[in-house]
């Protein structure tokens, strides 16, 4: 094959094993990792640097510290001051990721970009090309892809899409990759403690406020809107004869609203933002939405309002449909649109 491909490399297993399915494949293979200015700084440079040196591949780090920051960490505690809860990763490819791997891909004259991704290509009906899960539903990342401009997709490559998680792992162990201490991350790459809180307190003086329930009687205070978000149970201090939920959150008011979990389900919502993988004409009225990273995308209707707008009702009612979360609709596996589910 012999074709130039860049790689966002982290220097974790999937980043790694990527690099090493392109350069089994004839790639050949240029290593860029991006550093975001996040708050374990030297261990990323040291890791990308030891991983690249363990390929013998070269490597190039890109500063982008205020970009991510512009894009991603702004962006997220003004989410979170609004009472939205939204979902940095998504943002992050988008805006941030494959943007700057992008501009590597033309500095570095190559054909393609390629990440660690769990997700495939396929062509829809029309002959558009879209993203595809990956083959290990666990850890299929597609709908952190959702917002990716569609005319990027021609340059990219997903080596791991058709692999499972155990077989990465064996190459990235006969690789040299040190397994012994491996655990899957959980946190947020720039929060320390995987927590938003000490990101909004930073940019903000908003002070706690009433929590209400369904007849408006003040039962409680809370924190602060930004620690919480729908459906949450955990830290509201509220007594009461049923488990509580977060109900809704009321920026205006710096108020939240509680009710007991049944209260939280309902079939319809907004999604707006949209990002079209296909052309809106082309697209079936009957899709499975996913409205969160570990929701199993469920069957729904969907009704177009215009380009930028869409309803969709699902068949059953869904917990805590959030505003601000990511909605994703897929046929057979095939990622449709991506948009932001509405207030």
């Amino acid at each position: 094959m012999n074709e130039k491909v860049v790689v966002g490399f982290s220097g974790g297993v999937d980043s790694l094993a990527a690099a090493l399915l392109l350069r089994e494949q004839g790639c050949e293979v240029q290593l860029a990792a991006l550093d975001m200015g996040v708050y374990d700084r030297k261990l990323f440079v040291r890791r990308v640097r030891e991983a690249a040196s363990r390929l013998s591949l070269p490597l190039e780090i890109f500063p982008a510290p205020e970009l991510f920051k512009k894009q991603v960490v702004d962006y997220l505690a003004a989410s979170y001051l609004d009472g939205l809860t939204p979902n940095p990763c998504i943002r992050c490819n988008a805006r941030v990721k494959f943007f700057l791997l992008r501009q590597a891909a033309e500095t570095f004259q190559a054909r393609w970009l390629a990440t660690g991704h769990y997700v495939n290509f396929g062509d829809w009906e029309d002959g558009s090309r879209v993203i595809v899960q990956g083959v290990d539903a666990a850890k299929d990342q597609s709908y952190f892809l959702q917002q990716l401009p569609v005319e990027w997709l021609p340059m990219m490559k997903f080596p791991l899409g058709k692999l499972k998680k155990e077989v990465v792992l064996d190459l990235a162990r006969r690789a040299g990759y040190p397994l012994d201490d491996y655990r899957e991350s959980q946190e947020l790459c720039f929060v320390k403690d995987g927590s938003y809180a000490d990101l909004c307190r930073a940019q903000t003086d908003n002070a706690g406020g009433p929590i209400v329930n369904l007849a408006g009687e003040v039962v409680g205070r809370h924190r602060g809107i930004h620690h919480y978000t729908l459906g949450q149970r955990r830290g509201l201090g509220v007594a009461h004869s049923e488990p509580l939920y977060v109900y809704a959150i009321d920026p205006r008011h710096n108020r939240l609203v509680v009710a007991e979990r049944r209260e939280l389900y309902r079939t319809t919502f907004l999604v707006h933002q949209l990002n079209w993988f296909i052309e809106p004409e082309n697209c079936p009225r009957r899709l499975n939405f996913q409205i969160r990273y570990r929701h199993r995308p469920a069957p729904a209707s969907m009704e177009m309002i215009d380009r930028d707008t869409v309803r969709v009702v699902f068949d059953q009612p869904q917990f805590a449909i959030t505003p601000g979360q990511g909605a994703a609709g897929y046929v057979d596996g095939c990622l449709l649109l991506g948009g932001v589910v509405s207030r």
